[in-house]
């Protein structure tokens, strides 16, 4: 399975300096975004956590312009054509 690895310009810990997330597959998304009550934004943190096994409040210390590459590799991976 391909894996795409992010390195992080703003580590939230000194251990974690890359995200690798697998590729998703169709139970992955359909888990996430079947979920009710939840936003967008959760659901992309929830679904990166999946792929990535980084704890979700892990995720949230991230910083914004690292976050924003994981979002573009995220989409890349799923084709840009993900719908919710």
């Amino acid at each position: 399975m391909t894996e795409k690895v992010i390195k992080l310009k703003y580590p939230p810990k000194e251990d974690l300096k890359e995200i690798r997330l697998r590729r998703p597959k169709v139970r992955d998304l359909k888990e996430v975004f079947s979920l009710k009550g939840l936003d967008d934004f959760d659901k992309d943190l929830l679904l990166v956590e999946k792929l990535s096994g980084i704890p979700k409040a892990l995720l949230e210390e991230l910083d914004v312009e690292d976050w924003a590459q994981v979002q573009k590799v995220l989409a890349e991976m799923m084709g840009n054509s993900a719908t919710r």
